[in-house]
């Protein structure tokens, strides 16, 4: 495997370890367990960060050349970046109707 293929599963990896926290994060704010969400919102963020970091270092490489697994890296590390914006939606929504 060359070091663009590991790069990109890394970041498919961590893209969808990010996407899973994100949506335990809604399950507890479901249950009212706010504090365990927002822990589990973190750790979703950290994973998410560490993908991105992988992503930078490959788009900073001037010979980088785009591949179709490059493109599904990018695309699973996008959509788990809206699942955590739509995550915090949620979770919101679900305290203010609470009250």
């Amino acid at each position: 495997m060359d070091n663009l293929e590991q790069i990109c599963f890394e970041m498919i990896v961590a893209g969808g370890q990010a996407k899973s926290e994100y949506l335990k994060a809604i399950d507890l704010a479901k249950k009212k367990e706010y504090e365990k969400a927002q822990e589990a919102l973190l750790e979703a963020d950290r994973l998410y960060q560490n993908g991105e970091k992988k992503h930078l270092e490959l788009i900073a490489d001037s010979s980088m050349q785009a591949s179709i697994l490059l493109i599904h890296a990018e695309d699973i590390l996008s959509n788990s970046e809206v699942v955590g914006i739509l995550a915090r939606q949620l979770i919101d929504l679900h305290k203010e109707t609470e009250k």
